[in-house]
């Protein structure tokens, strides 16, 4: 018997039985997730390196790291004209994102920005697909690390989306082992060049270039980030824990 839980919000139950984490809250470190982490025989999480150095318990957990799939959206088509701006979506914070604010408050003319939509009472309701296809409509997308410093779900969606992606040079080597290359799939900055990297992706003269590394970063997307695939290497990884 095996006992599986994925919301950080529900304790696991202190049965005799196999039980599986599902570990992705990056900020929470609630009583609730403490004891689930605690109790889990296997934790199933995006970025592992991250969590074992946040929760105690960590450390001797048998755990499977196999970052974030994006589920697939029928109507997407590579953007061969998109709207010539860097798009800066999410929540804007200093407290988890000092790069992203950073990005939003560049000019007017080389960024657009994208409210995050809230919970409780939403501001727009862009979200799931609709949200790849409002990407789609941007030749740049930019996505900070957090103040974490880990891969984001939104690098996946970019990339997915067939935008350019514009990300944190501090995850340049997360990014490299799973296969997302500077200057072949995405542009990397940081804060103290984002303006002129921002303004370099604008640049008409540039254009056959950023059209080539986004279209890398889209088939790269495509070939291994989809969540059918995705879902399919965490059955298999399963596995080797549960016998089946």
């Amino acid at each position: 018997v095996t006992y599986f839980i994925s919301a950080g919000s529900f304790s696991i139950p202190h049965t005799e039985c196999y039980k599986i984490f599902w570990l992705c809250d990056m900020h929470n470190q609630s009583s609730i997730i403490l004891n689930n982490v605690a109790i889990s025989d296997l934790i199933i999480t995006p970025n592992y390196i991250f969590y074992i150095k946040r929760y105690r318990y960590m450390d001797n957990k048998q755990y499977i790291a196999l970052g974030w799939g994006i589920k697939e959206v029928k109507s997407l088509v590579f953007n061969i004209n998109p709207i010539k701006k860097n798009l800066v979506s999410g929540a804007m914070n200093t407290t988890y994102y000092p790069l992203r604010l950073i990005a939003a408050n560049q000019d007017k003319e080389l960024v657009e920005v994208f409210q995050h939509p809230g919970y409780s009472k939403p501001k727009h309701n862009i979200i799931g697909d609709d949200y790849i296809l409002h990407l789609n409509k941007y030749l740049c997308c930019f996505c900070d690390a957090s103040i974490l410093n880990i891969i984001l779900k939104k690098v996946y969606e970019i990339l997915y989306s067939g935008s350019l992606l514009l990300t944190d040079l501090n995850i340049k080597k997360d990014l490299e082992e799973i296969g997302i290359i500077e200057n072949v799939h995405c542009i990397l900055c940081n804060k103290n060049n984002i303006k002129e990297k921002m303004i370099y992706i604008l640049n008409k003269e540039n254009i056959e270039k950023i059209n080539k590394i986004r279209k890398n970063g889209f088939n790269l997307a495509a070939e291994k980030f989809k969540l059918y695939e995705h879902c399919n290497k965490i059955n298999d990884s399963l596995k080797n824990y549960i016998k089946v």
